[in-house]
């Protein structure tokens, strides 16, 4: 799969579905948090765009393993808001997008790359 951009946002990595002691506002904030970072490194990036549908992998650094159904709640914000800033779209049903995630145990390295390709 030839990678069309890949955009790397800093930050630790929380599954908000094991948040039990979190109330609704910090799980908003945690979420405005990671797009406020999804958007930075997008405008750092030179605003990059992609048309149409697309394979697109989060990749994340952690000290370790979510579980695999954890993980991708762990990259919702980051999801939500960079397919809205790089293909213009949502990620419904009928987006026509993939997504994979993967997991890097690197406890000195956190974060999330997002890497979108062309699907095909």
């Amino acid at each position: 799969m030839s990678v069309t951009l890949q955009l790397f946002c800093p930050g630790r990595l929380r599954n908000p579905l094991n948040a039990s002691g979190w109330s609704h506002w910090q799980r908003m904030k945690w979420a405005s948090e990671w797009k406020h970072t999804v958007r930075l490194v997008w405008l750092e990036a030179g605003r990059p765009q992609h048309d149409g549908p697309a394979a697109i992998t989060f990749t994340g650094y952690v000290a370790r393993r979510f579980d695999d159904d954890g993980f991708p709640a762990c990259c919702k914000p980051l999801r939500d808001e960079a397919v809205r800033l790089i293909c213009g779209t949502d990620d419904g049903p009928n987006c026509g997008h993939t997504f994979a995630y993967r997991q890097i145990v690197k406890p000195e390295y956190r974060g999330c790359l997002i890497e979108v390709a062309p699907r095909g």
